[in-house]
């Protein structure tokens, strides 16, 4: 049964991949079809060996590139975690259940689909420069197709992600303002305990309250303080 599901999973992933709800998918398809033309157009099937070194090229710089996106997806995933305090992570799992974790899981995908093309491109360089014969067309277009499109959708995914960079500065600032309010609403309740307890303790003398808080105040002033909350003491306190 596990494996069953671990099954369902992997397909679900894969699916991923070629999934037209996904802008990826839809901006990839929209630039590979063109092009699948254009090669198509320019008979590079029959004219192979005139292109074979500028797509031997292409092929090593794609190689590279790949083995780059994994170093940007593992600094993705490390910029993500440092962005946002154990507190916020917390607030957004409240907000939408897991949220956090799928923004990791992107980046994870995203270094999954990097490392799975890169063995195909080295492959596929080792053929090209192998003295085996070029593929019929059929085959030749296909594996272009698809191995452009794995490219493309990675780079429009890519952008995906620095969309996603935006919304999550967004949403840390959003945290960022929301934390001083909760802070701000703690320290207003705590005022409102002391208050009612020296009230209660002093039945409402507010001669004894002025006393209770004097001597609170040069307490906090004798035991070394911060200047700034014995300032706020004083002008909380001070005056009653």
């Amino acid at each position: 049964m596990e494996q069953q599901q671990d099954r369902i999973g992997w397909a679900r992933k894969l699916l991923r991949l070629v999934d037209v709800r996904e802008p990826e998918v839809r901006w990839a398809l929209a630039a590979v079809l063109p092009l699948e033309l254009l090669l198509a157009f320019l008979s590079v099937h029959a004219n192979f060996p005139a292109y074979r070194d500028e797509v031997c090229a292409l092929t090593q710089c794609v190689i590279a590139g790949l083995i780059g996106l994994l170093g940007v997806a593992i600094s993705g995933i490390a910029i993500v975690i440092a962005l946002f305090t154990a507190e916020q992570i917390q607030t957004m799992d409240e907000l939408l259940p897991h949220a956090f974790d799928r923004v990791l899981y992107d980046f994870k995908w995203f270094a999954l689909v990097a490392a799975a093309e890169t063995p195909l491109f080295t492959a596929l360089l080792f053929l090209l420069r192998s003295p085996l014969p070029t593929a019929p067309a059929a085959p030749f277009y296909l594996a272009s197709f698809l191995l452009l499109y794995g490219v493309f959708y990675l780079l429009f995914y890519g952008c995906a992600l620095i969309g996603n960079f935006i919304k999550l500065a967004r949403i840390k600032r959003t945290l960022d303002a929301a934390g001083p309010r909760k802070r701000d609403i703690s320290v207003s309740a705590a005022e409102l305990q002391l208050d009612y307890l020296t009230a209660r303790l002093l039945r409402g003398d507010k001669e004894a309250a002025r006393r209770f808080y004097g001597e609170f105040i040069r307490y906090a002033e004798q035991s070394g303080g911060n200047e700034e909350v014995i300032s706020y003491l004083k002008e909380r306190y001070g005056d009653l």
